[in-house]
């Protein structure tokens, strides 16, 4: 295991021998007889004594070698892999119960526990004007609490100078908001009649927006201590957040969560664990036992996120870009 990692980062970090370079592969004994043959003559013996069904075989093991880094980075940190599921609107159980699951699919997501207590995934839209993408992080608490959502300012974009018909992260200017130019509704605007603003005040709405469901303000405010207020201010500059019933959620949006990358996971996995402590905390605070265990993957580590997730989605044009050239801002 590579010390600077406390999971087992192999699968990710040591990239594994080709099918085609062993030994005794068909790919292998072609490239010594080509590379050895006497001029044309020994190169046109070697092409017609080539294992072609060997090579093709060879060439489908090294493809999917190459595109299972992640299953293997699963198996060997005591996750279960999953590839695809398509999720109708959760109204009709298809999918998670969060806000963005609706009408799209979840890919290389990894769960942990039984029931699932633990997922990390991508989850893009299917049929929208332009794809929605996220990178989401689940953890279940099954508290009851309140249902808030947490629209983060620190990942809001802003279009380019010039360019008020752009879209951003994918479709979003952010998880409430969508520029002029995209027919795709946010995320919010599937949830927005059943919710409230919530007002915090001044200093907090400079983290993020929040929102409750109508009627729950009172409920809300009672959960939101000051402590956890800290807590969703700190996640909030990298995150948008959604506590349903049941789960809390963190939503990167046009960020690859699960990803081939050891150092993105370690990111991924610290963050996990904080959010694993304060799901810890909230059942104490309720008298409960802990409604989730430390997982395997546990860390006390604080691990910045990655360099290369510092900037955030570039902008894309919306449909109605190309037709409606109007500024309805003017």
């Amino acid at each position: 295991m590579d010390e600077t990692y406390w999971f087992d980062a192999t699968p990710l970090t040591v990239k594994p021998e080709k099918a085609a370079d062993a030994p005794d592969s068909a790919s292998n004994k072609f490239r010594k007889a080509w590379g050895g043959g006497a001029g044309l003559k020994g190169r046109l013996e070697a092409v017609r004594s080539a294992n072609i069904q060997g090579m093709a075989s060879d060439l489908w093991k090294d493809f999917w070698a190459g595109g299972d880094e992640i299953k293997r980075f699963a198996e060997v940190n005591q996750l279960e892999f999953h590839r695809q599921q398509y999720d109708r609107q959760w109204e009709e159980g298809g999918a998670l119960p969060g806000m963005i699951f609706r009408g799209g699919e979840r890919r290389d997501f990894l769960t942990w526990g039984e029931p699932i207590a633990i997922e990390f995934g991508n989850w893009s839209s299917i049929g929208s004007e332009l794809e929605q993408a996220f990178g989401y992080v689940a953890v279940r608490h099954d508290l009851g609490l309140p249902h808030l959502i947490i629209d983060a300012r620190a990942n809001d974009a802003t279009p380019p100078p010039g360019s008020w018909f752009y879209a951003s992260k994918s479709s979003y200017r952010s998880l409430s908001e969508n520029y002029y130019g995209s027919e795709s509704a946010s995320a919010m605007d599937r949830v927005r009649s059943r919710t409230e603003r919530l007002d915090l005040g001044p200093e907090i709405d400079s983290y993020f927006q929040a929102y409750c469901d109508l009627g729950e303000s009172a409920a809300a405010r009672a959960f939101l201590t000051p402590e956890r207020l800290q807590m969703l201010c700190a996640a909030s500059m990298e995150f948008d957040i959604e506590i349903t019933s049941e789960w809390v959620y963190l939503y990167a949006l046009g960020i690859t969560i699960s990803s081939p990358d050891a150092d993105r996971w370690a990111w991924v996995l610290s963050v996990t664990s904080r959010l694993v402590d304060h799901v810890r905390s909230w059942s104490a605070a309720a008298g409960k036992e802990p409604a989730i265990a430390r997982p395997p993957f546990y860390t006390d580590r604080t691990v910045p996120r990655p360099a290369d997730l510092a900037r955030l989605p570039t902008p894309s044009p919306g449909w109605q870009a190309f037709w409606d050239l109007g500024d309805p801002h003017k």
